[in-house]
């Protein structure tokens, strides 16, 4: 899908979009506040709650009842907007939202919101329930969230590694999360690199799709996706490209690329060169 006509007189800030259950696209203009749904290639409606400049959301998601989730950085609140419109305001006293880095939602009033957490020198994933007035902090876990997966990897260090405190290795146990904080797949990857970091993009058919960020002895840094069999095998090892955004959603992963007259989301695979 490629969207243009929109943006042409280039007056929008494109913050994040999200796949609705019938496939069509919402893109959250951060300058506006408003919400463009796409389908088929063209722009099938503008929702405008008059949220800027009040709010400044700059998250969306939904879930798949279609009803949608932002995430507002000023007055620090969570915003749902149901399959009739109507808008429910959730303040939050804990952190600031603003500093979010990926956000979910699932159909039980609970969003996800990862952020850089100081405390753990590491990304932190909280689940947050939104059914009142006030959002409250349900459960934490270190890791990001990636579709509906939280994501937690640890390094191992290598057996025959003789450095006492070395933080990365050859190795890297990945344990995955749903948004009740059950474990749901917990696998070790191998790789003849040196690991630094891996985020899911959640699962296709009954492979694991996860970014491996690599680097070797020459210093040399890789970004590459693979897929994941269920006995931690990797099947496919696919080049990232430079440009562009990775985003999941029902287990099909999608590139977001934005020039500065248009914009593209297409289905990312196809689009990616398979490494050998």
């Amino acid at each position: 899908m490629t969207f243009g006509q929109t943006w042409s007189d280039g007056n929008y800030t494109i913050c994040d979009f999200t796949i609705m259950p019938d496939n069509s696209v919402l893109i959250l203009d951060g300058m506006t506040g408003k919400i463009f749904r796409f389908g088929d290639g063209e722009l099938l409606e503008i929702y405008d709650y008059d949220l800027n400049p009040d709010y400044l959301p700059h998250k969306i998601a939904c879930d798949t009842f279609g009803n949608i989730y932002l995430v507002a950085a000023k007055h620090n609140c969570l915003i749902t907007i149901d399959t009739n419109g109507e808008i429910h305001f959730s303040n939050f006293n804990d952190f600031d939202l603003a500093s979010v880095s990926e956000f979910a939602a699932d159909e039980n009033n609970r969003v996800a919101v990862s952020l850089y957490d100081s405390e753990i020198g590491d990304t932190k994933t909280h689940i947050l329930n939104i059914t009142g007035e006030t959002a409250t902090s349900v459960n934490s876990v270190a890791g990001t969230i990636a579709d509906t997966f939280i994501c937690s990897p640890a390094h191992m260090k290598d057996l025959d590694d003789e450095l006492e405190y070395r933080e990365i290795g050859h190795r890297l146990r990945i344990e995955l999360f749903n948004l009740n904080l059950d474990s749901v797949f917990d696998v070790t990857l191998s790789s003849d690199n040196w690991i630094l970091g891996t985020v899911c993009y959640g699962k296709n058919g009954n492979e694991y799709i996860f970014k491996l960020v690599e680097v070797d002895d020459d210093n040399n840094y890789y970004n590459s996706l693979v897929f994941v069999d269920t006995h931690g095998g990797m099947i496919s090892r696919y080049a990232i490209p430079a440009y562009g955004t990775l985003k999941s959603f029902n287990g099909v992963l999608y590139l977001f690329s934005q020039m500065q007259t248009e914009i593209q989301i297409s289905e990312a695979v196809s689009l990616l060169e398979q490494i050998e």
